[in-house]
């Protein structure tokens, strides 16, 4: 049998109708040239086709003998693909029908580039197939420098998912796979941070700028519904120290500082979410401290001129707090004191 273009790794862990759906997306493609491979991390129940009721030659379900974790589930799943080229899909997320019509044509564009990346949707539902745009191929697909592609999504100029790129297999296996960030946690916070640094050093990186991954924000997902404030510190300090020698890397000049600068954000503004979320309030100083302990982190870089670039990176972020943190208190009051002058606005027309 002919190796397929294409391997999605979709990985699970006791979500079937989820998982139903992101295998259905992946099945209704334009074009068929691709295989599936499903890793259950759940060994309380061997996952089946029967179970799925999906019964399609290109679908193969993989039950771990032990729990991988996130990270080792998909590292599991690119090793066993057979594909060209590989991608991953969380179990309640989804794609476009022509995600993979898309990206072979990028592909071929650019004769087999070692990466190809789409924009991608933010939902809470998922799509009927009706609701889909087939876009037209005209400046859809172009070719960006690898450390200004970096550059843009960190700063949030352009919108790409780390773990949704259409990887060619033997550049993500040189890479190493994914390398989680937090080692010792179950979810692969920041990982997909991490890979967008590493292929920051290509030289140039076929963007697709269409939405043709779909990102589900709802209630169970984990980004919404983990509340560990503290992984989120570890995790910002861990992604600063391991991404250190890609982001200064001579080759991501002149964005250095400015990639520095748009991570930092990046895990201050992750930190404070979770933290206002679980705590109900919040101060400058925390946010001060948690700047600190990033500084401490970076620090075990070895590179001398890693940690000057740094510093000029941190120079703006002490105003960058405190803009957060006003603009958030006042996102938090300015409802109570509105909904308060309405009350008191009614009270005073009322008649006696």
């Amino acid at each position: 049998m002919a190796k397929p273009l294409f391997s999605v790794g979709i990985t699970t862990y006791r979500r079937h109708e989820e998982l139903k759906k992101a295998i259905k997306s992946v099945l209704d493609q334009s074009i068929s040239d691709f295989e599936i491979i499903v890793g259950n991390d759940y060994q309380g129940e061997s996952l089946t086709k029967e179970i799925l009721q999906i019964d399609d030659p290109r679908l193969i379900i993989l039950n771990h003998p032990v729990n991988l974790r996130e990270i080792g589930n998909m590292n599991a799943l690119l090793n066993a693909s057979s594909g060209q080229y590989f991608t991953w899909l969380a179990d309640d997320d989804f794609c476009s029908p022509y995600f993979f019509e898309h990206a072979k044509k990028a592909i071929d564009q650019a004769n087999n580039p070692p990466v190809v990346f789409t924009s991608f949707g933010v939902t809470k539902d998922y799509l009927t197939s009706d609701s889909f745009k087939q876009y037209a191929d005209e400046d859809l697909i172009r070719e960006i420098p690898g450390n200004l592609f970096v550059k843009d999504v960190l700063s949030e100029k352009i919108k790409a998912m780390g773990f949704c790129g259409v990887y060619r297999v033997d550049y993500v296996k040189s890479l190493g796979g994914i390398e989680p960030v937090v080692d010792t946690y179950p979810i692969g916070l920041y990982a997909e941070f991490l890979l967008l640094c590493k292929v920051g050093l290509l030289k140039t990186i076929p963007y697709i700028n269409a939405p043709l991954t779909f990102y589900r924000d709802h209630e169970q997902s984990w980004g919404v519904s983990n509340t560990d404030v503290d992984l989120y510190k570890i995790g910002g300090e861990q992604l600063l120290k391991k991404s250190a020698k890609w982001l200064t890397n001579p080759e991501q000049l002149p964005y250095i500082e400015k990639n520095l600068q748009s991570l930092l954000r990046l895990v201050l503004n992750n930190y404070y979410v979770k933290y206002w979320t679980f705590y109900k309030r919040f101060r400058i100083t925390t946010l001060l401290q948690f700047i600190e302990s990033l500084k401490a982190a970076f620090a075990e870089s070895p590179s001398a001129e890693s940690h000057v670039y740094f510093r000029k990176a941190t120079l703006s972020l002490t105003p960058y707090c405190v803009l957060t943190i006003t603009k958030a208190t006042l996102k938090s009051i300015l409802p109570v004191f509105l909904l308060d002058t309405i009350r008191r606005l009614k009270n005073k027309a009322r008649p006696v």
